[in-house]
Order: C-alpha cells, then sequence, then structure tokens
C-alpha cells in the first residue's frame, strides 16, 4: 500500500526530521522511527501549496525552506507550517534572482539561502528573506 506526500514535518527525540516528497513512498517507511507531529500543503500555485516539492530545510532563523520545483520558488514556513513568505517568479526566468524549476535548497551559519536553480545550471545565493546575493554556474 502506499500514500502520497506533500511534505511531512516529524520529530525525533533530538528535533525536527524534515521530508519532503511528490511520489509514492510506501505507507509503513520509517515506522517506528520518528513520531508525526504536523502536515501541510496541498496541490497548486497559491501560497502554501505545491507543485513538486523536492528540497527542504531548516536555517539558522528556525524557519523550514522548501524548492517547490514547478512553481519555480522558494516557499518558507514556522516548522509549524505558517507560511511566512517566498520568492522565484510565476514563471520560469533567467535572471537574478528568477528561477527554473530549483531543486534544493540549504542554508549556512550565516543564513544565507541556497538554491540548487536546475534549468539554469546555477546555484543562486539569497538572503533568508529573498533578496539576490549572488550566483554561479550558468
Amino acid at each position: 500500500m502506499t500514500r502520497r506526500l506533500v511534505l511531512v514535518v516529524l520529530a525525533s527525540i533530538l528535533g525536527a526530521v524534515l521530508i519532503s516528497g511528490h511520489g509514492e513512498r510506501p505507507a509503513a517507511q520509517d515506522a517506528g522511527e520518528y513520531v508525526f507531529v504536523t502536515s501541510w500543503g496541498s496541490y497548486g500555485s497559491g501560497e502554501g501549496q505545491f507543485l513538486w516539492p523536492s528540497g527542504i530545510t531548516v536555517g539558522v532563523d528556525g524557519n523550514v525552506y522548501v524548492a517547490d520545483t514547478l512553481n519555480n520558488r522558494i516557499q518558507v514556513f514556522t516548522l509549524m507550517g505558517v507560511f511566512l513568505r517566498q520568492w522565484g517568479n510565476t514563471g520560469t526566468g533567467t535572471g537574478e534572482g528568477e528561477l527554473n524549476q530549483p531543486a534544493d535548497v540549504a542554508t549556512d551559519a550565516g543564513g544565507d539561502v541556497y538554491v540548487a536553480d536546475t534549468w539554469n545550471h546555477r546555484i543562486q545565493v539569497f538572503s533568508a528573506d529573498g533578496v539576490f546575493r549572488r550566483s554561479w554556474g550558468g
């Protein structure tokens, strides 16, 4: 038996474990290892909705950053799933700060957000508020 997973936040004794997904997963995967806390998101393009979420991380600010691939954006939430902000573009773009199917997201100790901008073949770096800082590749 399988189920569709949009975005699930799980917690272990040491802290939060975050899982994003867009495909079929076995229903019993990781059973017993984690305690379910919450989930959020639905299919779509609105705030808090996703089209193929593929990367997720927690920043030093304690917020959750999600690469919303087919919406060409990064969405930011609290640990409990409250939508805070987003950046990117409604279509694909090649300019600074524009994204073309971002596949993953990571943060550093200084709070910068690194985005793997798939079809622009580059890494873009943003502030935690989504202000473009620099990029390489492409």
